[in-house]
């Protein structure tokens, strides 16, 4: 080859071109990084690979010098085989200057990609598609009603204004109950979060489902209203802001079976928002209901501690919470306590070395259920007969004791009270809660309502159970079977309907023997299917 000719196409190294070393070598000189970084203007640009990993091969990685891949990159350059950069892109502040101008030029190709449609038309397609409002049509010949099922946890029904509040402001349940029907005397089986959720999705006391407690555990198989839902052919699924109802709890092997969507929050110390968990209903929704469909929704936010957002904060509370001249909160503390359903466990009635059990047995964290309560002037034993109170008197006293000085559970689980002197800020920041939970309830309604399904969907809003707020000297929590924390609103909202039931309702298999929804019904729940 004579000298100067040009010859073959060489390799890329540097930002050069290097040709064969048979003569001289000719390099022109190109400015350092990828074309796309000395292009004018913005336009959009991909990478598309000259060539593709072949089937079984690893995608080569990036030099040594560049971002990743170095020992390998160093090993493959000393052999003498160049590997790409990652391109580097304009405005990237992790590159240095001396890095971008060595790179070499990506193995890819550039391509400008531009649309066929002028701006104008684009934003008006936007607008006018912003501005469609989004329906649901069941499929021909299908009138079976969706069910959307609302559990809110702590839920008093005295602090209703459909249950003669006349403090709390919840306009949107009272709207449902005058439209609806609402049980007057509605009672709880049971004060504990779990054993009631599966009472009310399998229609089956505590004591024959199994599930007394919290704590994570293997319930009985039984049969529950998603697998009903789901072999009538209903979409199903369930949106709860609680961990502890979550798939990977109890009722998670129970109730998977039959859920489509089973959504809940990843931590156990942070329960979710009603907001949040709307936001994950009516993204299902959207897509759920062309068909007939059960959807389980369950509002956390009332559970203490009690921490509405704004506006609700100080809807129902305006003074001073750490005012020094205020004394209602005096005597009110707190302590723990071990309990099966319905009080205090029986252990500690029965014997007095129970006490020098029990200081054991709180420093550990086995399956027993510690269930933290707020009381009045001393240790709440009334749940206890008088001959037992007075035959374990001296016990009950050290028992106190003891829990007072546990003093880093009162910082993890009490600091939200720490300081208050004013028993109102507590109170009206539950209030607020309740008023929270309304405004998210009038929000699925009116959701419902936007997709056009108002007409075939019923609607139910019950609780778990109630809340204590200074009944029987206990403040804040659900400990115990008294009138606060069994009595639960319930409200049943569908079209043409509207009256009040005065009798009491337990929520028993009574809820599940008639389905108006042509759900087939078990063995266990006996009756004619109503259309």
């Amino acid at each position: 080859m004579a000298h100067g000719a040009p010859g073959p196409r060489g390799r890329r190294r540097g930002g050069q071109r290097v040709r064969p070393p048979l003569g001289r070598t000719r390099v022109r000189e190109r400015p350092p990084g990828p074309p796309f970084l000395h292009r004018r203007g913005r336009a959009r640009a991909s990478l598309r690979s000259q060539r593709r990993p072949r089937r079984g091969e690893r995608p080569a990685r990036y030099s040594a010098d560049g971002c990743g891949g170095a020992a390998r990159g160093a090993r493959q350059l000393a052999r003498g085989v160049p590997r790409p950069r990652r391109p580097v892109r304009a405005g990237r502040r992790d590159c240095p200057p001396e890095r971008r101008a060595g790179a070499a030029a990506p193995r890819a190709r550039l391509r400008r990609v531009t649309t066929s449609a002028p701006p104008r038309v684009i934003a008006l397609a936007l607008v006018l598609a912003g501005g469609c409002r989004p329906t649901c049509t069941p499929p021909p010949g299908d009138a079976r009603p969706n069910v959307v099922l609302v559990t809110v946890d702590t839920l008093r029904a005295d602090h209703l204004g459909c249950y003669g509040s006349p403090v709390v402001r919840t306009p949107h349940l009272d709207r449902l109950a005058a439209e609806g029907t609402l049980f007057e005397r509605c009672y709880a089986l049971t004060h504990v979060t779990v054993p009631s959720h599966l009472t009310i999705l399998t229609s089956l006391p505590p004591a024959e489902h199994g599930v007394l407690t919290n704590d994570k555990q293997t319930a009985r198989p039984v049969e529950a209203l998603p697998a009903l839902f789901a072999h009538a052919g209903y979409r199903t699924a369930a949106f709860v802001s609680a961990k502890h109802l979550g798939p990977e709890w109890t009722l998670g092997p129970l109730l998977a079976g039959g859920l489509e969507v089973y959504h809940a929050p990843r931590r156990m110390s942070v329960p979710a928002r009603a907001a949040d968990t709307n936001h994950e209903l009516f993204r299902w929704l959207h897509g759920a209901c062309g068909g007939p469909f059960f959807a389980w929704v369950h509002y956390f936010d009332p559970h203490m501690p009690y921490d509405p957002p704004p506006p609700f904060d100080t809807a129902y509370y305006h003074g001073d919470p750490y005012d020094p001249r205020e004394t209602s909160m005096t005597g009110v503390t707190f302590g723990w306590f071990f309990y099966e359903t319905g009080g205090v466990r029986h252990v500690l009635a029965e014997r007095a070395r129970e006490v020098r059990s029990l200081k054991r047995t709180l420093g550990t964290s086995g399956r027993r259920t510690r269930q933290l309560i707020f009381y009045r002037n001393g240790l709440a034993d009334y749940a206890l007969p008088p001959e037992t109170r007075a035959r374990v008197a001296g016990e009950l006293a050290e028992l106190a004791t003891l829990l007072r000085q546990r003093l880093p559970l009162r910082a993890k689980l009490a600091d939200w009270l720490t300081g208050v002197t004013d028993i109102r800020f507590p109170l009206g920041r539950y209030a607020g809660e309740v008023s929270y939970v309304d405004q998210e309830i009038g929000r699925l309604r009116a959701e419902i309502e936007r997709l056009g399904i108002a007409d075939r969907t019923i609607l139910v809003v019950t609780a778990d159970h109630g809340e204590s707020l200074g009944e029987h000297g206990l403040f804040f929590d659900h400990f115990g079977l008294q009138e606060a924390n069994l009595r639960v609103p319930l409200i049943v909202w569908a079209p043409g309907r509207g009256s009040t039931s005065h009798r009491p309702s337990w929520r028993s298999r009574a809820c599940q023997r008639r389905l108006p929804c042509g759900a087939a019904t078990s063995s266990r729940t006996a009756g004619q299917v109503s259309p």
